[in-house]
């Protein structure tokens, strides 16, 4: 029993060096959309993203707020989303107001903006969805994705990460 140990220890070890490893590309498309042009006509599809990058390489995201402005991520962002966790949670974002249903039934409603900045914490400069009005006080959200099925975001001050879909119909 002795001698079996090492050796099913060296096997173990030449079997993990073997594994590659999780895959770590990065698969993200961004939608790019002028803001004088419905959001399903223009696309730019942007590989390669990576958000919260901080080198000198502007993000996909970046690009995209280069391409629109702050602005126009607004209009990029807008329509009806579900979410992956749980798709009884829907938000809808027009024109400045931000909608969130639950069961089909509207639970809240509030302004909201987009800016580079979130005045709640020392967060990076990045592109936030600011939520004002039912509440006390502002919400923040990271723009951490965006596709043309894809919207995920970075609740500030919890971290946690919420990611919606298109829904089908």
């Amino acid at each position: 029993m002795s001698k079996l140990l090492p050796i099913l220890s060296l096997f173990l070890l030449l079997a993990a060096c073997g594994d590659p490893g999780p895959d770590t590309t990065n698969e993200s498309t961004v939608v790019a959309v002028s803001p004088d042009t419905d959001a399903s006509t223009e696309i730019d599809a942007v590989n390669d993203v990576h958000p919260l990058d901080d080198t000198n390489n502007p993000s996909g995201i970046d690009r995209l707020i280069e391409e629109v402005g702050i602005d126009g991520m607004g209009m990029a962002i807008s329509g009806r989303w579900q979410s992956t966790d749980d798709p009884s949670s829907v938000i809808e974002i027009e024109e400045g107001s931000y909608r969130e249903f639950y069961g089909g039934k509207k639970v809240s409603e509030s302004s909201y903006r987009m800016t580079t900045d979130c005045d709640k914490t020392d967060a990076a400069p990045g592109p936030y969805l600011k939520l004002s009005g039912d509440e006390d006080e502002d919400r923040c959200f990271y723009l951490m994705d965006l596709s043309n099925d894809v919207l995920t975001l970075s609740y500030v001050g919890r971290g946690n990460t919420l990611t919606y879909r298109r829904p089908e119909n």
